[in-house]
């Protein structure tokens, strides 16, 4: 996998097919016992106007201040 981050800089990375883990350590059995309000992946950097947003219609969704 390649990522343009800038013009002509090219950054590559050795990501593997391997399991993504959400409220979860790899290979462990004991799992996150909750609720995750939150969890948006986005696949560009976010400023901190659109992280508040993004915060702002979650909390107003879930209430969870």
């Amino acid at each position: 996998i390649s990522t343009k981050i800038a013009q002509n800089q090219i950054i590559t990375g050795n990501y593997g097919n391997y399991p993504l883990y959400i409220g979860r350590r790899g290979g462990s059995s004991l799992p996150f016992n909750g609720r995750i309000y939150q969890l948006i992946i986005r696949g560009a950097a976010s400023n901190d106007g659109q992280i508040a947003a993004t915060e702002a219609w979650c909390n107003a969704k879930t209430r969870a201040y």
